[in-house]
């Protein structure tokens, strides 16, 4: 699920704060990727640097707005 999740973020950085896919901006379009799409994010990643690296730590931050 991550992997789909990073590739819509990857794929729409325009609808995404900080390409934070917890932050998405409102009113905003996003496509999403075909599976073929996806799988030349992953082998495009894998054969540049032969490791597995996620770009997108801060998605796993959890932020609380409020009182």
């Amino acid at each position: 699920m991550n992997v789909v999740k990073s590739a819509v973020v990857l794929k729409n950085k325009h609808a995404f704060v900080r390409n934070n896919a917890n932050f998405m901006f409102a009113n905003k379009k996003l496509y999403l990727p075909s599976v073929n799409e996806i799988k030349n994010l992953i082998y495009k990643n894998v054969n540049k640097n032969k490791n597995i690296t996620n770009d997108f730590s801060r998605e796993q931050d959890i932020y609380y707005f409020g009182n």
